[in-house]
């Protein structure tokens, strides 16, 4: 079995219990018995040992159907935007289920979405197919969205609605670089994320966000910057408990570095 071969197999492993542990995984590659070391960008998409508490997390919720982000259509604000752009290659950083990807697939764009839960990229590949979208139009990878080697520039949208929030900061460097990586000059990043009061108590039970101080230094303001803020908008989200948590959409622009 080769490298592609097993991100393929990755992407439609089944959860069957809800005290599923990363370890069936790691199982799995150590059962393949393959001669040499795999494709640097598969094993660090996959990124095995690191990921196990909230992979395990995600891969709960969405066998539970706890997944309140799941609606047919992606954000009104990426509803606004895309008719205004000339169609060409969009990245959608945390796919989830694919409605943002599939929603672009349907306005003429070629899109790929990643997302490191294998049920969501399961889901997604089957909505698509039910959308009667051609899978080398709109295509799916179960992937660490840090680790984004397979894929290949230029892309003239991309767009990540609750991803980015729950990186470390050093996982959220590495996005940022692959973000100038794969993005032409000129290309819109969107982003929706949970903002963290830096006063408050983390819960591991709610949505953690991220510090807006760590997301302007990162993406906006360090010496490997690459995007500009066009328009940001703080609002409130409202979960389906009834609380709330603060929030905000950016508009990034990605400009030429050269």
């Amino acid at each position: 079995m080769n490298s592609e071969q097993l991100v393929s197999r990755c992407s439609f492993l089944r959860l069957e219990t809800r005290d599923w542990r990363l370890t069936s995984l790691q199982s799995l590659v150590s059962s393949l018995s393959i001669s040499q070391s795999l494709n640097l960008s598969i094993s660090q998409s996959l990124n095995l040992s690191m990921m196990t508490p909230k992979l395990s997390r995600f891969a709960e919720r969405y066998e539970t159907g706890q997944i309140p982000w799941d609606h047919p259509l992606p954000p009104p604000e990426v509803q606004a935007i895309v008719p205004t752009l000339t169609p060409g290659r969009a990245l959608d950083i945390g796919c989830g289920y694919g409605r943002a990807a599939i929603y672009l697939g349907q306005q003429g764009w070629e899109a790929d979405g990643v997302d490191f839960v294998p049920q969501a990229i399961e889901g997604a590949r089957e909505r698509a197919a039910a959308a009667a979208l051609p899978p080398d139009q709109v295509r799916f990878h179960c992937a660490d969205v840090t680790r984004l080697e397979f894929l290949h520039p230029p892309y003239d949208y991309a767009l990540d609605v609750g991803c980015l929030h729950s990186l470390e900061e050093e996982d959220l460097r590495r996005l940022q670089g692959e973000l100038c990586r794969l993005l032409r000059p000129g290309a819109l990043f969107m982003l929706f994320a949970h903002l963290r009061d830096p006063f408050a108590e983390v819960d591991a039970e709610r949505p953690r966000g991220i510090l807006e101080t760590v997301l302007r230094r990162v993406l906006l303001d360090g010496p490997d910057a690459c995007l500009s803020e066009e328009k940001v908008e703080y609002g409130t989200t409202v979960l389906p408990d009834g609380s709330s948590y603060a929030s905000a959409w950016f508009w990034l622009r990605r400009y030429n570095t050269n």
